[in-house]
C-alpha cells in the first residue's frame, strides 16, 4: 500500500527532525531567524498545508483572522512548524467535526487559538502535555511519539511568547498562543542561538556565546572512513572536503558499480550516495549492499537533488539508513553522519556481547568435551605410575622410561590443553600501531626454536611500504603463531610453508599462509571454527576459533580456509584502522551525550 508507506515515511521523518531539533536546543546549538514577520500569512500558510490532510478526515478547517494584524519579531519558519503541530495534532486526534484557527489583535501582542471538536483530554493529561515524551490517556491506535508539542513549546519560548491549553474529554481542545508585539522584547539579533537547556530562559544572557563551529566540533570525526560515490565532482568535492576537514578519511567513487567495488574492498565505516548515476544507481546499490552479508551493516546515506516523498520512499524500501536532500546543509550532513556511526557501534557492541553469550553457551554445552579431553591423559597417567611401580619392584628400568616417557607426553598434552583454554579469555584490545612484517618474523623465529627447521622450508614474500595497522599486538601474535602452527603440524614430516603479505588498496593489510600438507577433509571445514572441533589427533579443537575471535571479532578483519589435496591456504584480511570493537572501546566522542539525547535510530 503506497500511501501506507508514504504516511510512515513521513512520520519517521518527522520523528526525527524533531528528536534534532530538541537535541539542538538541549546543547544550545539552536538557532533562529529573527525578522519582522507578518503572521497572518504565517498562519494562513500553516492552515493550507494542513487543509488535504483534514479534507482526506473530512474534517472542516476554517481560518480567522483580525484585519490590520500587527507585525511581529520572530523566526517565520520555526512559527510555522509550531502552528503546523498544532492543527496536525488537533486533524489527528478529531474523527468527525471540526478544526478552528484564530489570530487576534491583543493589547500586548497576538494570540493564536488551535481548537477542535476531537477526543479532548484530562486536566491531568493536561498538565504533563508539554513534556517530551507524553501523549494523551486517549491516543491508543494513533501514530505519535510525544515530541511535537514540547518543541512546539521550546520554540515559542524562544519568540518569548506562552502556549497553555485547555480541554474536557469528549468535548475538545483548544490551545492558545500568545507572541508579544517588538516593542515588549527590548532589542533583538537578526540572527540568534538559543542557550542550552538548563541555563536559564532562551534568549537571554548568552543568546550569542554558542557559535556553529562548537556544534560542529561536538560530531568530529576520528579517522573514520567514508565513501562518497557521486558521478558529479561539483557536488562531491565539497562535501568531501568539509569531512576531511572535519576528522573523517575520504574515499571517493564516480558511479555505482565503482562504489560497489569499493565497498567489497574497503568496507568503509559509512556510504554517501547520490540517487541518480550512470550504471548503477543509488538505490540499486543500496538494495545490493543490504543484501550481500559482508556489507549489509555497513550504514547508507541516500542523497538526491529531487526532495520529494517518492524519492525518500523509495530508498528507505532499497535499505537507505538515512535520507538527505541536497544542496545539503555540511552541519546537518555531520550531524546525520555521526548519529548513524555511533548507533552503527551500539550494534556492534551488543552483538559482540551476544557474541559472547552464545560462545559461553557453547562452552558449557561442551563440557562433555571437556572432561573427555582432560580425562584421557590422566587416565594415561594413573595408569603409566601404577606401571613403574611394577617395573621398579621388578627392576626393570627399561619399561619404567619408556612409561616416564608416556607420562610425559600427556602432561604435555594437559598443558597445551589448559594454555588453549586461557587463550579463551580475552581483555578489551589494547591497541597500538603493529607493523606486520616484523611481528610475524618473531612469531616464525620463535615457532623454530620449537620445530625441527631441517624438515620446513619458510618462503616469505612481503609487500614493501606497508602502513602499520592499528590492534593488539599479543592477541594477532597469538592468532599468527596458531595458523602458522597449524601449518607445520599439518606435515610432521616437513614440507614448506609460504607467508604472503600484501596491502589491499591501502585500506587493508592480507596475510596468507599455505602449507603443503594433505589438506582437509570436507566434512571437516563447515565446522573448522568451532570449539573443540579438531582435525589433530591430540589437537584441542580451540586454535582456529580463538584466532577467528581476535581477528574478526577484536580487529574487524576476515578469515578464511581454502583446503584442498594439495594443501591448506589461509587468508587473513585486517583494515589499516578497524572502527568496530577497537574504536568503539577506545575513543570517547564529544557528542556521545548529544546523541544520546537524541535516541536516533534507524533500521
Amino acid at each position: 500500500n503506497i500511501e501506507s508507506i508514504r504516511v510512515t515515511a513521513s512520520e519517521m521523518k518527522n520523528v526525527v527532525d524533531n528528536l534534532l531539533e530538541l537535541s539542538k536546543i538541549e546543547i544550545g546549538a539552536m538557532t533562529y531567524d529573527f525578522q519582522p514577520i507578518d503572521i497572518a500569512s504565517v498562519v494562513q500558510t500553516a492552515v493550507d498545508l494542513a487543509l488535504p490532510a483534514a479534507q482526506r478526515k473530512k474534517l472542516e478547517l476554517t481560518v480567522e483572522m483580525d484585519s490590520g494584524l500587527p507585525p511581529i519579531t520572530g523566526d517565520k519558519a520555526r512559527l510555522r512548524q509550531s502552528l503546523s503541530n498544532l492543527i496536525s495534532n488537533a486533524i489527528k486526534y478529531t474523527e468527525a467535526g471540526w478544526i478552528r484557527v484564530l489570530c487576534r489583535t491583543h493589547v500586548d501582542g497576538v494570540v493564536i487559538v488551535v481548537k477542535d471538536s476531537g477526543r479532548g483530554m484530562s486536566k491531568a493529561e493536561t498538565g504533563k502535555l508539554f513534556e517530551r515524551y507524553q501523549r494523551g490517556e486517549s491516543t491508543q491506535g494513533i501514530e505519535g511519539s510525544g515530541l511535537g508539542l514540547a518543541l512546539t513549546k521550546e520554540i515559542i519560548d524562544a519568540h518569548y511568547g506562552q502556549i497553555e491549553v485547555k480541554s474536557k474529554v469528549g468535548v475538545g481542545s483548544k490551545f492558545i498562543l500568545s507572541l508579544p508585539l517588538p516593542g515588549n522584547l527590548g532589542e533583538m539579533p537578526k540572527t540568534t542561538q538559543v542557550i542550552a537547556r538548563g541555563q536559564g530562559r532562551a534568549g537571554q544572557g548568552r543568546r550569542d556565546s554558542l557559535q556553529p563551529d562548537d556544534l560542529v566540533e561536538a560530531f568530529h570525526g576520528h579517522e573514520e572512513r567514508i565513501l562518497i560515490i557521486d558521478d558529479s565532482e561539483s557536488d562531491r568535492r565539497p562535501v568531501q572536503q568539509y569531512l576531511e576537514k572535519h576528522g573523517y578519511r575520504v574515499d571517493v567513487a564516480t558511479d555505482g558499480e565503482e562504489g560497489h567495488q569499493r565497498c567489497l574492498l574497503q568496507k568503509p565505516d559509512l556510504v554517501l550516495t547520490d540517487m541518480m548515476m550512470p550504471r548503477i544507481t543509488g538505490s540499486e546499490l543500496c538494495k545490493i549492499l543490504k543484501n550481500d552479508p559482508n556489507t549489509a551493516s555497513i550504514p547508507v546515506i541516500m542523497v538526491t537533488g529531487r526532495n520529494n516523498f517518492g524519492d525518500m520512499i523509495f530508498g528507505i524500501q532499497m535499505g537507505a539508513d538515512d535520507y538527505i536532500a541536497k544542496p545539503c546543509n555540511h552541519q546537518e550532513l555531520l550531524l546525520r553522519i555521526s548519529a548513524l556511526l555511533r548507533m552503527h557501534r551500539i550494534r556492534n557492541e551488543r552483538d559482540l556481547a551476544n557474541m559472547r553469550l552464545t560462545e559461553t553457551d557453547l562452552i558449557a554445552s561442551s563440557t562433555g568435551a571437556i572432561v573427555h579431553a582432560l580425562k584421557n591423559p590422566v587416565v594415561v597417567i594413573r595408569n603409566y605410575v601404577k606401571w613403574i611401580k611394577q617395573a621398579l619392584e621388578q627392576s626393570n628400568v627399561v619399561g619404567a622410561k619408556q612409561r616416564l616417557a608416556g607420562i610425559d607426553d600427556s602432561a604435555k598434552t594437559l598443558s597445551k590443553f589448559v594454555e588453549s583454554l586461557k587463550r579463551t579469555d580475552f581483555q578489551v584490545p589494547k591497541v597500538t600501531s603493529v607493523e606486520m612484517p616484523k611481528l610475524l618474523d618473531t612469531v616464525i623465529s620463535e615457532l623454530s626454536k620449537e620445530i625441527d627447521v631441517s624438515k620446513y622450508r619458510f618462503e616469505k614474500h612481503y609487500d614493501s611500504d606497508l602502513e602499520m595497522i592499528k590492534g593488539d599486538r599479543m592477541q594477532l601474535s597469538m592468532a599468527f603463531t596458531n595458523l602458522i602452527q597449524n601449518a607445520v603440524e599439518a606435515q610432521p614430516d616437513g614440507g614448506k610453508i609460504r607467508v604472503n603479505l600484501s596491502s589491499d588498496h591501502g585500506a587493508r593489510v592480507c596475510v596468507s599462509i599455505t602449507d603443503s600438507g594433505p589438506g582437509i577433509a570436507m566434512v571437516m571445514r563447515e565446522t573448522l571454527f568451532k570449539p573443540f572441533r579438531t582435525t589433530k589427533p591430540h589437537g584441542t579443537g580451540l586454535g582456529l576459533w580463538v584466532t577467528q575471535k581476535i581477528i574478526e571479532t577484536h580487529h574487524a578483519g576476515h578469515i578464511a580456509i581454502d583446503a584442498s589435496s594439495a594443501g591448506t591456504t589461509v587468508q587473513v584480511s585486517i583494515p589499516i584502522a578497524p572502527t568496530s570493537a577497537l574504536n568503539a572501546k577506545q575513543t570517547a566522542h564529544a557528542g556521545e551525550r548529544y546523541l544520546e539525547a537524541t535516541q536516533y535510530s534507524h533500521h
